[in-house]
């Protein structure tokens, strides 16, 4: 699989997604494909925007929402 995390730190409030697609065949839609940059992080193992400050790391890595990007 890859992953893409997205950060949009100048929106107010900032907004974070991320997306993982498996090395599979298929033309599926996009939702099928989102998770917030929590569950990224654990699939991972990698910490991202860890310069932020920790209550805005915290709420943008624990939710999304598609209808904002």
């Amino acid at each position: 699989a890859f992953f893409k995390v997205v950060l949009c730190a100048d929106s107010n409030p900032p907004k974070a997604i991320g997306f993982i697609y498996k090395n599979a065949s298929g033309n599926h839609p996009l939702d099928s494909y989102v998770n917030t940059v929590d569950e990224v992080e654990r699939i991972t193992g990698i910490d991202f925007f860890p310069a932020l400050p920790d209550e805005i790391e915290e709420k943008v890595e624990a939710e999304y929402d598609l209808k904002l990007w």
